[in-house]
């Protein structure tokens, strides 16, 4: 199930908190600790939104001028890459070695200066081959879920070596934030963690709400965020069913839970305050109260995307991409795509913040990066390459790293790196 659909019933057996549930089973072929790769730091981009708390941000990358560094085609789709030391990591298809007609999924491991291939490792998969996580790369491990037989996945980050598994009975479609040895997960009805060894430490359930948003860390909490069950919701205006929580990351206790808005979906935090988005409006929140600063309504609004710069939340939704004031949710400028949509999550990178568009009716057509500049809004440069669904960029050093899926004629998937012009 991806995030942007929603259950229309859902069960009522769960309660909040801690849940004393069935546990997951586990296969623990190497559960012993893996070292750190080299460079596993703050100049690198890890995980999804470039660390556990999702600011999706490095203003230490500038790029003005665009030039191609490499490139390289994946069969089937791809994910946001994770950017390590000297290695991109991501997920994407894989041919099967039974049937080189039917690309099932798995995770690549590139040289980040060639874009030489240094290993894969093929996923079991079922039906299309994997599901929407991209890859996390912590303590030397890289931890991703499939649409295959297992569902989650712990490999060695040198060599693409199978650690262990875990089946769920179903398959984890969000990126997967790690920090304090603990691997926290959605999936559907309950909230997830792991330790590094593949051992169920908690999990987090409430009666009828459901978690498609990837969870957000900072601070010893895990910052997550619900849909209700539609047929439960009023017209209002003011409806507040969906619910935002923070739980402590090594318990599972609940910190604080309040009932802010409708159907949450993105979450970042930075510093001392929460950003989330719902279906009609922006919030940001004191992560440690629960305590909402403010509330940006937006008209027409869809599942907006969130990036966290130093003055400004960037959201992406529908045609447009906003900018919002820190400190009190104003608007400061939109910017709107002629054709097609943004729905990535934005990158923050020096003095610009980078969307790329898509096309989902229109296979044929080009998907568009955009880096706007942080300030007005105005395009800085655009780069243009043949796709129709464009994902989050991952930032770091000097390069941007462009994941781009075509799904009809050359089908398959396209890495693009590009860095300053020389």
């Amino acid at each position: 199930m991806q995030r942007r659909q929603v259950l229309a019933t859902l069960g009522s057996t769960a309660v909040a908190g801690c849940a004393s549930l069935p546990s997951i089973q586990s296969s623990q072929a190497d559960s012993s600790p893996t070292e750190p790769l080299p460079g596993e730091s703050d100049e690198s981009w890890a995980q999804f939104g470039r660390t556990a708390a999702h600011p999706g941000r490095n203003t230490d990358v500038t790029i003005d001028t665009p030039e191609i560094r490499w490139q390289t085609t994946l069969p089937a789709g791809v994910t946001v890459p994770a950017i390590v030391g000297e290695t991109v990591f991501v997920s994407g298809g894989i041919f099967n070695d039974r049937n080189e007609d039917y690309a099932a999924g798995g995770v690549y491991a590139f040289d980040r200066e060639t874009g030489n291939e240094k290993w894969k490792t093929a996923l079991p998969a079922l039906g299309g081959g994997f599901a929407g996580c991209p890859p996390t790369v912590y303590e030397g491990s890289i931890y991703v879920g499939d649409a295959g037989e297992h569902y989650f996945h712990a490999l060695d980050a040198r060599t693409g070596e199978k650690r262990w598994h875990l089946d769920l009975g179903g398959s984890v479609n969000e990126a997967i934030p790690v920090t304090n040895d603990r691997v926290c997960f959605v999936q559907q009805e309950a909230v997830i963690a792991v330790d590094t060894a593949g051992e169920e430490r908690w999990r987090y359930t409430n009666d009828g709400h459901v978690f498609l948003a990837e969870p957000a860390i900072a601070d010893g909490k895990v910052y997550v965020g619900s849909v209700y069950d539609q047929q439960n919701q009023s017209e209002s205006e003011d409806n507040t069913l969906s619910l935002l929580a923070a739980l402590d990351v090594e318990t599972g206790d609940v910190r604080w839970t309040d009932q802010h808005g409708e159907n949450f979906h993105s979450l970042v935090v930075d510093r001392d305050t929460l950003f989330a988005s719902d279906t009609r409006a922006v919030y940001a929140v004191e992560a440690t109260t629960g305590t909402k600063r403010w509330r940006h309504v937006i008209e027409d609004f869809g599942l907006g995307e969130l990036a966290v710069g130093d003055k400004r939340v960037f959201v992406a939704d529908g045609q447009e991409l906003r900018a919002l004031s820190r400190e009190d949710g104003s608007e400061q400028w939109q910017f709107a795509v002629e054709e097609g949509y943004l729905r990535t999550t934005p990158v923050v990178i020096d003095g610009a913040v980078v969307v790329t568009s898509d096309h989902p009716q229109s296979p044929s057509t080009d998907a568009t990066t955009y880096a706007l500049d942080t300030e007005t809004g105005k395009p800085r440069w655009t780069y243009k390459q043949p796709g129709n669904m464009g994902y989050s960029a991952t930032a770091v050093g000097d390069a941007l790293y462009l994941p781009v899926y075509r799904s009809s004629g050359n089908t398959g998937s396209t890495m693009t790196v590009l860095e300053a012009e020389q």
